[in-house]
């Protein structure tokens, strides 16, 4: 199996994200999903030492991992085994919180900015702009580090990311978008054995 393709495990830290994207299907899930609001750092150890070594633990899933207040910890707790990657917008760190992730490698690290279109639902306040100019400048150690934008620029972040990678890639995953240039994707089954 290639490297862009090993298998991962997709960490959903909480249930019912804050910042409600346009593109993620809040409503849907919190009306199908019955069970704990949050994942403790009890849980997750028991997850996190079922998961085999060559499984890479993503942090992404459907709510913004951060929010949860001992996400970092679990982030900490899992790199000691398994390769990471990071998905976020920064809601939920401060620098303090942040220099705590960027001591550890991970394979990917992508933040999610706001666009011009407000799809990706955050406010450019002066204390996010710090905090992504902050990123930026003292970026984690990683395999890959980017940007995601879902529509154009923001005309805020663009002095702070324009010259690093970044991707628009919006994939209409849940089926809940009516934008004609969104990539439609085909629904799979997947296997989970915990």
């Amino acid at each position: 199996m290639g490297e862009r393709n090993r298998p991962h495990v997709e960490i959903t830290t909480q249930i019912g994200c804050p910042i409600r994207c346009k593109y993620c299907p809040q409503a849907l899930l919190l009306s199908r999903y019955k069970g704990p609001s949050r994942l403790s750092m009890t849980d997750f150890v028991k997850i996190c030492d079922r998961i085999p070594d060559h499984v890479d633990i993503h942090f992404s899933g459907m709510c913004e991992p951060f929010v949860n207040p001992e996400a970092v910890e679990m982030a900490e707790y899992a790199a000691k085994k398994n390769r990471l990657s990071i998905f976020t917008t920064l809601t939920g760190l401060d620098k303090d919180k942040y220099d705590r992730l960027r001591k550890i490698p991970y394979r990917w690290f992508c933040v999610h900015v706001p666009d011009g279109q407000l799809n990706t639902k955050m406010k450019c306040t002066p204390a996010y702009l710090d905090l992504l100019r902050y990123v930026t400048e003292n970026r984690p150690d990683c395999e890959k580090f980017w940007f995601s934008i879902h529509g154009d620029y923001h005309p805020a972040t663009i002095p702070i990311i324009v010259h690093f990678e970044s991707e628009n890639n919006l994939i209409d995953r849940a089926g809940n978008l009516d934008l004609a240039w969104v990539k439609k994707t085909e629904k799979e089954s997947a296997r989970c054995s915990c």
